[in-house]
């Protein structure tokens, strides 16, 4: 499990808590029970592998989608693994596939640019 190192120099006061000093990790997961997220993802340009989240598409009432609602996804963010599953060694078609056919509740793991 990924984890923050904080380092500070000796003579440095902390102001406030401990949290605002440390940094956001880049990998993340989030749950979905939906069928249809409404998250668009495409193919990502340096490799034929996995795929990266390039937009969300709206439910017919015009309200934003599972994902987009969540507030934690956003666009440029590499989709790394779905229900546990890596994508990062699945071409796109294979990744698509496994994401379609993921049982709910869903879970993907998403990476922050970096």
């Amino acid at each position: 499990k990924p984890f923050t190192l904080f380092f500070r120099n000796q003579e440095t006061e902390i102001d406030g808590d401990l949290e605002s000093y440390v940094s956001t990790p880049t990998e993340f997961n989030v749950t979905f029970e939906e069928q249809s997220l409404g998250i668009l993802i495409r193919k990502r340009k340096d490799v034929d592998q996995g795929a990266v989240v390039f937009g969300f598409k709206a439910q017919e009432d015009g309200s934003p989608g599972p994902a987009e609602a969540c507030g934690k996804i956003a666009p440029g963010q590499i989709l790394i693994a779905i229900n546990g599953k890596s994508t990062l060694s699945m071409s796109f078609k294979k990744t698509i596939k496994t994401f379609v056919k993921a049982k709910r509740p869903i879970t993907l793991t998403l990476r922050k640019h970096p």
